[in-house]
C-alpha cells in the first residue's frame, strides 16, 4: 500500500511522541517521516524533545513541555521504537535517567484528558510483551486503541497476548523515497563501524578489541570511520575511535540529518551492531554487515533471509579475521545479497495508511461532534 497526500477536512490535530529526546538515530529518523507523512495528510501536529538539527529538517514547532504537546490534540501517535522491549529498570535508569518520570507525565495527562493512543512501527526482541518494562510502556500498550507492528514476531506474540497488531515493515525502509541520496565512491574503500564499547561489554565481547585493532592496523589500503549515531547535540562522541587507533582511523558523529544520510551513502560496507543504521544503509546501497547484533536486529536479518551477514558474539572473530583479508573481506562486500529494498519501502507506507484511516475516522467525529474546545 502507499500512503496518499489527501487532504482531510476538520479541526483534527495530532501529538507525535517517541523516543525523541536522547538523540538516537533511529528515533530521530521516526519523527522526521512521522512529520512528513502528517504533513501530507495536511494534519497539523506538535511533537516534543527532537533535537534542533533534525526538527529543523520538518520546519515544525516544538511543544515546550508533554503537557503542552497534548494540548488541542485528538490523539497521541507513538511514532516508532522499541516500545514492545522490556529493559532492566537500573540498566534504564543509568542510560536514560529522567525518562521514565517524564514519560508516566505524558501518560498520566494522556488518561486525564481520555486522548486516543495510536503506537505505529513498533517493535519488541522476540520476547512475550507481557509487563513490558518501564511500566509507561506497558500503560501506553494497555491504553493504545491501534498498533501497528514492524516484524511479523511482534504481531503473533501481541495476537497471543490478546491484543489485535497489524505487521508492515519498519516505516525507515521508505526513507530513501522520502530522501534520495546519491552514492559517492572514494579512491580506498571506506569501512563505517557502528560499534559502541558498551556493546562489548554488554555482550560479553571485550575480548574482540585486540583482533579488531590488529585487523584494522593491517588493512592499510582501507578509510575506516568509528561512528556515533547519538546526535552530536545531545551526547559528546562515544565510539570507538580513541580504542581503536591508526592514522586511516577517524571519527564520525552525526549532527545534521542530510550530511548524516550522505556520509552513510559514502561507505563501502557497515559493520554495524545497531538496529537502524544498517536498514539505512542497506536503502543506500551500501552493503550492512551486523556485527554482535542486538536481538531485535537478529529478527530483522532473519527476516530478511541474510543470517549469514550477522555476526553474533560466537562468530565475531570468523568476521574480523575476514576483514583483515583483503581478498576475503572484497568478496564478501562484492557477493553481498540486499533484499527487495523497493518492496519494503512500499509495504512500509502501510503504517501510514492506518493512520491516515485513524485520522479519517476522527474527523468525521469531530465535525459531527460538538464544538466545544477540546481539553
Amino acid at each position: 500500500m502507499a500512503a496518499s497526500a489527501t487532504r482531510l477536512n476538520g479541526p483534527t490535530r495530532v501529538a507525535l511522541a517517541g523516543f525523541y529526546h536522547a538523540g538516537n538515530f533511529g528515533d530521530d529518523l521516526y519523527a522526521v517521516l512521522f512529520g512528513l507523512a502528517l504533513q501530507r495528510f495536511g494534519i497539523p501536529f506538535s511533537l516534543y524533545g527532537l533535537c534542533d538539527p533534525y526538527a529543523s529538517r520538518l520546519g515544525v514547532e516544538r511543544a515546550p513541555t508533554l503537557a503542552g504537546l497534548l494540548d488541542g490534540a485528538d490523539a497521541l501517535v507513538w511514532g516508532g521504537g522499541g516500545l514492545l522491549v522490556s529493559w532492566p529498570s537500573l540498566t534504564y535508569r543509568l542510560l536514560y535517567p529522567s525518562t521514565v518520570p517524564r514519560m508516566n507525565r505524558l501518560v498520566d495527562e494522556v488518561v486525564r484528558r481520555r486522548v486516543p493512543v495510536w503506537l505505529a512501527s513498533v517493535g519488541g526482541d522476540g520476547r512475550p510483551p507481557r509487563d513490558v518494562k518501564p511500566a509507561y510502556r506497558a500503560r501506553l500498550l494497555d491504553e493504545a486503541q491501534s498498533i501497528t507492528v514492524r516484524s511479523p514476531q511482534d504481531a503473533g506474540l501481541l495476537r497471543a497476548a490478546g491484543r489485535d497488531a497489524t505487521y508492515y515493515p519498519d516505516v525507515v525502509w521508505g526513507l530513501s523515497r522520502e530522501l534520495a541520496v546519491p552514492r559517492r565512491h572514494g579512491a580506498r574503500m571506506r569501512i563505517g563501524i557502528d560499534l559502541y564499547p558498551s556493546n562489548l561489554v554488554r555482550q560479553r565481547a571485550v575480548h574482540a578489541l585486540p583482533r579488531l585493532q590488529a585487523a584494522v592496523s593491517r588493512r592499510t589500503d582501507c578509510e575506516f570511520f568509528c561512528l556515533d549515531t547519538t546526535n552530536a547535540t545531545r551526547r559528546a562522541y562515544r565510539g570507538l575511535a580513541g580504542i581503536i587507533r591508526g592514522a586511516h582511523v577517524h571519527r564520525y558523529q552525526f549532527r545534521d540529518l542530510d550530511a548524516d544520510l550522505a556520509f552513510i551513502a559514502s561507505l563501502d560496507v557497515v559493520l554495524s551492531s545497531r538496529f537502524h543504521t544498517p536498514i539505512v544503509a542497506l536503502q543506500y546501497g551500501v552493503p550492512a554487515v551486523s556485527m554482535l547484533p542486538e536481538r531485535k536486529t537478529q529478527i530483522v536479518y532473519a527476516n530478511l533471509g541474510l543470517d549469514r551477514y550477522c555476526y553474533r558474539r560466537e562468530r565475531v572473530g570468523e568476521l574480523v579475521e575476514t576483514m583483515s583479508d583483503r581478498e576475503a573481506f572484497d568478496e564478501l562486500v562484492r557477493g553481498f545479497g540486499f533484499p527487495d529494498v523497493a518492496r519494503l519501502g512500499r509495504e512500509s507506507a502501510g503504517h501510514f495508511d492506518v493512520l491516515r484511516d485513524r485520522l479519517d475516522g476522527v474527523t468525521e467525529s469531530v465535525c459531527r461532534g460538538a464544538g466545544g474546545p477540546r481539553p
